[in-house]
């Protein structure tokens, strides 16, 4: 059974928090790591390139 848009949206936004709260607990290359682990993890489910979609502006210091 496919996700519906609103559980997807409301995984991501729990997902946001989680990397909020991280970003300020783990150091930068820390962060960058796991960022990247993430991404791959994300990439795997749901066969989108993540980090291709990621604009600076989001303030997650991926790209």
């Amino acid at each position: 059974m496919p996700a519906r848009e609103n559980d997807v949206l409301s995984e991501a936004e729990r997902l946001s928090d989680v990397l909020k709260d991280a970003k300020e607990k783990m150091s930068p290359p820390e962060f960058l790591l796991l960022l990247i682990e993430v991404n791959l993890r994300v990439e795997e489910i749901t066969k989108i390139d993540y980090a291709s979609v990621c604009v600076p502006s989001c303030g997650c210091s991926y790209k």
